[in-house]
């Protein structure tokens, strides 16, 4: 049997690819495979005897943020939507404070761990006498942040 997309030339090929991606877009209802998962997930939460976690690291974020801004403080934040302008493990805020004190945070879901490049960096952070913190919740930040600078 020979094949029949021998002939197909580079076009042939993309112009078959995109319709494809199409049809499977078309077909993929993304709201109700959402909802079958947020459902599955809760689900097994519940069966587990775990509350369901429906805290995301973004929401964090914001709360930092909003924290941050009512306090008249500088922070950056990166974007992993731009990763190659970003070095591996760096922290999601450099914030500074009244009197120039600065402190980098990385900020998780609760329960969920830093990568071996996040700790790393923090624990690099603090070796280097600069004011670091992995915080899972509003409440670890503000005793991040409430912490006095550690001198080598």
């Amino acid at each position: 049997m020979s094949n029949p997309f021998k002939n197909w030339g580079l076009l042939d090929v993309e112009i078959h690819n995109r319709r494809t991606r199409e049809q499977a877009v078309r077909n993929c209802d993304i709201h109700k495979l959402s909802a079958e998962c947020a459902a599955s997930r809760h689900t097994l939460q519940t069966l587990a005897g775990n509350p369901p976690d429906l805290f995301r690291e973004s929401q964090l974020h914001q709360q930092i943020m909003e924290f941050c801004a009512s306090k008249g403080w500088l922070f950056f934040r990166g974007s992993m939507a731009h990763r190659t302008r970003r070095q591996p493990g760096e922290p999601d805020f450099c914030v500074v404070m009244d009197g120039g004190r600065a402190v980098f945070i990385e900020a998780k879901r609760p329960g969920s761990k830093p990568t071996p490049a996040q700790a790393a960096t923090i624990a690099w952070l603090k070796k280097l006498g600069a004011s670091a913190a992995i915080v899972h919740s509003m409440e670890e930040f503000l005793d991040a942040i409430k912490q006095p600078e550690t001198k080598p």
